[in-house]
């Protein structure tokens, strides 16, 4: 009797402290996600090939742009299409320089907190 007591107590006292520390491992955890995924936009963003690729990739946009011609059928519908393309490709661009700009700011306020 006295055993189950004390294991009760002992059981609902690391519940109480698991979930005061739970917010706090979350937290950590987000902010390990984004240090991550900065990481990672930063190796894609800097890596020749995938520079390349983008480059490539706009440049193959705009030279088919140029080549249509008004008096094709559906003229209107492939400049919707490319024009919708090079939207695409910027916003990628843009979410990659987010998420490296979010890791950047995490890591200056975390040294900043610990100094």
């Amino acid at each position: 009797m006295l055993r189950e007591k004390i294991l009760r107590i002992f059981f609902t006292a690391r519940d109480l402290g698991e979930r005061m520390l739970k917010p706090e491992r979350e937290e950590r955890r987000q902010q390990q996600n984004v240090i991550a995924q900065g990481a990672e936009s930063r190796a894609l963003m800097t890596n020749p090939v995938f520079q390349s690729a983008v480059a490539d990739l706009y440049l193959h946009l705009e030279a088919e742009l140029d080549s249509l011609e008004p008096t094709q059928g559906d003229y209107d519908s492939r400049v919707q299409w490319i024009l919708a393309q090079r939207r695409a490709l910027r916003q990628v661009c843009a979410l990659l320089d987010n998420k490296i700009a979010a890791q950047e700011q995490l890591e200056t306020t975390l040294k900043e907190t610990q100094e």
